[in-house]
């Protein structure tokens, strides 16, 4: 039988800071709903935390504000699983070593889950 999969949803941000508090507020909604076999975690995007919460789980849903080349409130799903989020993708963020750099650094040392996805909003 096999062990019962560690999901992981990480709000990204700071509720500070206007729009980057969106991934905050979307973990906290998620939360309260206390979805089975699903943990529901606050964070605030530095990176080196991030790569460590990276290699704990089998799923990782990431919840943030991104900046890109499209519409206000447009919500754009990535899928991280080879390590990589363009600059196409995603050309701007708010943290020095932020989830793009974690993204990549697990995916480099072989810590990135199974399943890794992003949820933003522009």
């Amino acid at each position: 039988m096999n062990a019962p999969e560690k999901i992981l949803v990480l709000g990204i941000g700071n509720e500070l800071r206007g729009e980057d508090g969106i991934g905050i507020y979307l973990a906290r909604k998620l939360k309260a709903l206390s979805i089975p076999g699903v943990r529901v975690e606050e964070h605030s995007g530095e990176g080196t935390s991030l790569l460590e919460r990276l290699s704990q789980y089998n799923a990782v849903l990431l919840l943030d504000c991104v900046y890109a080349d499209r519409p206000l409130g447009e919500i754009v799903e990535i899928d991280l699983t080879n390590g990589f989020l363009s600059r196409e993708q995603v050309y701007s963020s708010s943290h020095q070593f932020g989830v793009s750099e974690a993204v990549r650094l697990a995916g480099v040392l072989g810590k990135l889950p199974e399943r890794c996805r992003l949820v933003g909003i522009v």
